[in-house]
């Protein structure tokens, strides 16, 4: 879009993007610091405070400064805003380029009324999916380019699966668009699940507020209602393992759970539950996968169960296919920690 708004996009042809430029930033940081303390030697705040400020200010770049009372305070907002006009100037200085420069500068270019224009003549219809995961600079970049009685903007997203936060995404950016919205419309059959599970899951979370008034829990059907019945045991079970349970190890002071002795405990219970569903018949080794949030703990279930009879193979983004003639081999899906980017997809064969 930069390079379509020609010269009000402040184009830069021979930019290199960079995704990290922590090192720029120390640099900064450092002849900032030694610039303003090195004279007096009497520093008001230490380096690692002054590199907290800094970081803080550059990687929230439209976040405005708020004003400071008293010096010290005065002296951080100054080194803040220094910081971001000094890595401006050496990033166009080196040519470089980070992927929230993209967005500052066409949020930037927006001032422009003919920027704006050349916008709204060029799209008739705006679709932006996902949209939860979009921060407030995003937001306002498509409120202020295409929100007009000649453009067409759709949003598609659902607050409870926010999930780009370490990359800047702000929930009170949907909820603000959700607000300015004239028309809403909402799904309401599942596809994806059984009507059994959904059933359970409308006792679980019925009528719930999800941290904010605007975040509810929204009752579905699923498209087809008479799957599921056939399946072993309930559709949704909530486990819970007290303290004091052998093989639970405690902390010496708060006596809370010791994470690695939980994380083996939920493991052999998962195991067991898996050899328990196998043995009532209906399912299929290749028919159950077990959804876990990181490496570590993917091997850790794998291990269980072997241990219990049921080999496993851990499947990421690609398909993993057994060799072993003997059994057939259960899919161990590992949801990916912190995607590679907002448009990566997680897939697995099942």
């Amino acid at each position: 879009m930069l390079a379509g708004l020609g010269i009000a996009g402040d184009p830069d042809p021979d930019a290199t993007f960079v995704e990290d430029v922590s090192d720029l930033v120390d640099e900064v940081v450092d002849d900032l610091y030694v610039r303003r303390f090195l004279r007096d030697g009497r520093p008001a705040f230490p380096r690692a405070q002054a590199a907290a400020v800094a970081r803080a200010a550059v990687e929230n770049p439209s976040v405005p400064l708020a004003e400071a009372a008293g010096e010290t305070p005065q002296m951080r907002r100054r080194l803040a805003q220094a910081a971001r006009d000094e890595l401006e100037r050496r990033k166009r200085a080196l040519a470089v380029m980070t992927y929230d420069d993209l967005l500052t500068r066409l949020h930037a270019a927006l001032d422009d009324h003919a920027a704006v224009e050349r916008l709204r003549a060029r799209y008739d219809v705006v679709l932006v999916d996902e949209f939860q995961d979009t921060d407030p600079v995003q937001w306002d970049i498509l409120r202020r380019a295409f929100d007009a009685p000649d453009v067409t903007l759709v949003l598609i997203g659902d607050p409870k699966q926010a999930i780009y936060a370490f990359r800047g995404a702000d929930v009170y950016a949907y909820l603000d668009a959700a607000a300015a919205a004239r028309t809403r419309a909402t799904l309401e059959t599942n596809w994806r699940s059984d009507q059994p599970l959904i059933d359970a899951y409308d006792a679980l979370f019925g009528h719930a507020r999800l941290g904010h008034e605007g975040i509810v829990y929204r009752r579905v059907r699923a498209a087809h209602e008479d799957r599921g019945g056939a399946l072993p045991g309930m559709p949704l079970r909530v486990r819970i393992v007290r303290r004091d349970h052998p093989g639970i190890e405690l902390t010496p002071r708060a006596g809370v759970a010791k994470k690695d002795s939980a994380v083996d405990h939920v493991a052999r219970d998962v195991a067991a539950d898996v050899v328990r569903t196998l043995d009532a018949g209906g399912v299929a080794c290749g028919d159950i996968a077990v959804l876990v949030p990181t490496n570590r703990i993917a091997a850790r279930i794998r291990e269980a169960l072997d241990a219990a009879g049921v080999p496993a193979v851990i499947n990421g983004a690609g398909s993993v296919f057994a060799t072993e003639p003997a059994r057939e081999w259960l899919t161990l899906l590992q949801a990916l920690e912190r995607p590679a980017s907002p448009s990566h997809k997680v897939s697995a064969k099942l």
